[in-house]
């Protein structure tokens, strides 16, 4: 039986969560992150497959929860974007069970189960419970100890992983040596990384706030830079350079956007023009630091080579490969050649000049989850939104279309975090430039844009919090 001391905290710690779920999704996405690096370690998916379970475990928990049910699920009855993102799901998992060729039905359940549904339940927790929820001082200082606690265990994850990752560390230059046979964990690896990024800014964010404004702001940047760099090297060193490039944008986008949100609040709107021109040139700022990373950056005196650093594969020839669709988490059939064409933003935007028009055509109306195949092009599917298209056709591209329809309003004037705003912002430009609509960061996206209440569900909230604080 529990001491009565931590009965008590166990009490405030369940509070907690009630109010901000994203204390529950942090410690899921450490987990996938040390998973992840087991993997690189020894070659097993014992632990990654652990994390699926336990990932879809603190959902469907979620999803039951009596409190869940009151505050959450009865704005939703009447969201149409919803329903077209819910109808968007059950297309794509029609599409799958009924294609004929059982190898791409297989890699497009997993798809629809792992990044998907999962990517997109977490995303929505991180922020639907958070913004619906009273806090009041009772619930903040509880808040405030649990957030603690889970800022304490990311930073736990984060210094094994870094210290299991330099072990690796090859001795003559900047990458690791990899035990395992999936040449895609570098991708499973920046991606993971990426949510965790946002979970941890997010809760960073609100565990830190301040009387004075300019204080707020200092502490604030200075733990997400603290983070954003962090994970920076740590994906820079298992090779995943676009991950890098997400992390760090999102990062110098928060920045931006609380240089100008705090000019706005303290300085008045005449000096909103003056608060733009200094974000400008922090832009101009982070696209050379950029080019400078990503070309000539100093770390190269390390032997750093800005490349997919698969040095265990580096001296065994590509072998053949039948593509059957997007990359999956188990796929280890694509060697180093070909992970270095398929990974250069030359070659996929010559794969959609070259290619896009064929697979748009395979069956524009309920796309084809081969199309890529279809057309004699395997491996060659188009990296972008577009493959929503190609692989789900108009019906697909229509239901996503409307939901995102559905939240431009509470996007644009939502008076949402400016993280949550970045996160969004900077995935989906990268999702529609350069990666397949299953991308994990992505759905997290689409999560978060879900879990933004409408105006229609801001009223009803707004009224719901008005009748019980009368009773």
């Amino acid at each position: 039986m529990l001491r009565p001391s931590y009965a008590v905290y166990w009490r405030s710690f369940i509070g907690a969560v009630r109010k901000d779920m994203c204390i529950a999704v942090l410690p899921v996405l450490c987990a996938y992150l040390v998973a992840v690096n087991y993997l690189i370690e020894t070659d097993s998916k014992l632990l990654l497959r652990g994390c699926y379970v336990l990932s879809a475990g603190v959902i469907i928990l979620a999803a039951l929860s009596p409190w869940f049910r009151r505050k959450v699920i009865p704005g939703y009855r009447h969201d149409w974007g919803a329903l077209l993102l819910g109808l968007f799901c059950v297309h794509l998992l029609f599409q799958a069970l009924t294609y004929p060729d059982w190898s791409v039905s297989e890699n497009y359940l997993k798809i629809w189960v792992i990044q998907i549904v999962t990517g997109a339940g977490l995303g929505f927790l991180s922020l639907s419970l958070f913004i619906r929820s009273g806090i009041d001082a009772s619930s903040r200082r509880a808040l405030g100890g649990a957030y603690q606690v889970v800022i304490a265990i990311s930073i736990a994850a984060l210094v094994y992983v870094s210290w299991r990752l330099y072990l690796r560390r090859a001795e003559d230059s900047f990458f690791i040596i990899s035990n395992t046979d999936s040449v895609y964990y570098y991708q499973i690896f920046g991606n993971y990384a990426i949510v965790l990024y946002g979970s941890i800014a997010m809760i960073l964010r609100r565990a830190i706030s301040s009387k004075v404004a300019i204080r707020a702001l200092i502490y604030r940047n200075a733990a997400q830079s603290i983070f954003t760099l962090w994970l920076f090297f740590l994906v820079q060193l298992v090779g995943s350079n676009n991950a890098a490039v997400v992390i760090v944008a999102i990062g110098a986008l928060t920045f931006i956007g609380d240089t100008i949100k705090y000019f706005r609040e303290t300085a008045g709107r005449w000096r909103w023009l003056g608060s733009l021109s200094l974000s400008g040139e922090g832009l101009v700022v982070l696209l050379v630091a950029a080019t400078i990373i990503a070309n000539l950056p100093p770390i190269r005196l390390f032997g750093y080579k800005p490349a997919p650093y698969l040095s265990a594969l580096s001296t065994v020839p590509a072998p053949e490969r039948v593509d059957t669709g997007p990359p999956s988490l188990t796929d280890s059939s694509l060697g180093l050649e070909g992970i270095l064409e398929d990974s250069s933003v030359t070659s996929r935007s010559e794969i959609l000049v070259t290619y896009g028009m064929a697979q748009l055509s395979v069956d524009p109306v309920f796309g084809d989850l081969g199309a890529e195949i279809v057309t004699g092009t395997p491996s060659k599917y188009l990296h972008s939104l577009l493959s929503i298209q190609t692989h789900l056709g108009i019906v697909g591209s229509l239901l996503m279309i409307g939901f995102l329809a559905s939240r431009v309003r509470s996007f644009v004037k939502g008076m949402h975090d400016t993280v949550v705003i970045a996160f969004i912002a900077v995935t989906f430009i990268v999702a529609a430039l350069a990666t397949f609509f299953s991308w994990l960061p992505f759905w997290f996206a689409i999560g978060l844009l879900l879990a933004m209440p409408t105006r229609a569900q801001l009223r009803l909230f707004s009224e719901s919090r008005t009748a019980g604080q009368g009773g």
